[in-house]
């Protein structure tokens, strides 16, 4: 027998629970506009100082070309990681366009600005924008979006899904027995009588590495959420042959 007492909240236990909601709605917006705002301002900043305005080249695939950027970004006191820093330029160059065009970007995440820096195309950037707004497209919906117009303008066909679980799966397995580092290069007194250049060359393999195995993990973490997503609403019942 169900209850009720247990089910049915007092009305000074509903208010309760609903000023809860609300403060923490209020703290978690307050905390996303306070993290675009200071994003896009050391963006603005980094675009002003080191790169003196120039939108092409702070706009441009490998903007740590610029000796000063470059610098700044091996500081080991700097707490923000260089891709980070990177995507953040990005997308304070990216503001300044969607402030020329009178585009209200209040409705979008710092996350559908990091994706849509990868439009290089202005007024498809615009568009895909308004779109964002119009239809409160979700950062996952933008990113399917991304990869499907990515795949069209490449030519890429479409895998059926034994060929897409084929191709994962060896993909995976390919990355397993690529990285393999080797043990001893990561002791210390190796590292430092190392000379100059080659400890700097190991130095950006590194960071190239990291920024790749950053790609791998949202990757596979995406992957995952859609595994187990696919696993709960349409669950397989195995039975012994």
């Amino acid at each position: 027998m169900v209850n009720l007492a247990a089910v049915i909240k007092k009305p000074a236990e509903t208010e309760e629970m609903d000023l809860i909601d609300q403060a923490v709605r209020f703290i978690n917006e307050r905390v996303a506009e306070t993290y675009i705002r200071t994003s896009i301002e050391i963006g603005e900043y980094i675009l002003t100082y080191f790169f003196n305005d120039d939108i092409e080249l702070a706009s441009s695939k490998n903007p740590r070309k610029s000796k000063s950027y470059q610098l700044l970004c091996k500081r080991g006191d700097l707490q923000v990681h260089h891709s980070t820093l990177t995507i953040m330029v990005r997308v304070a160059v990216q503001e300044r366009l969607f402030k020329q065009e009178n585009i209200d970007t209040s409705r979008l995440s710092y996350s559908h600005r990091a994706e849509l820096i990868k439009i290089t195309d202005p007024a498809e950037k615009i568009s895909l924008a308004q779109l964002c707004i119009d239809q409160q497209l979700s950062t996952r919906a933008l990113k399917a979006l991304l990869s499907k117009r990515s795949k069209k303008s490449e030519g890429i066909q479409e895998l059926n899904s034994g060929e897409l679980s084929k191709h994962y799966l060896d993909s995976i397995d390919h990355l397993f027995k690529v990285i393999k580092l080797p043990s001893q290069h990561m002791d210390f007194g190796v590292l430092k009588n190392l000379d100059t250049k080659i400890r700097h060359d190991m130095l950006d393999k590194t960071e190239q590495l990291i920024d790749v195995l950053t790609f791998v993990q949202d990757h596979l973490s995406n992957m995952k959420s859609m595994l187990l997503e696919a696993d709960r609403e349409y669950p397989v019942e195995y039975t012994e042959a």
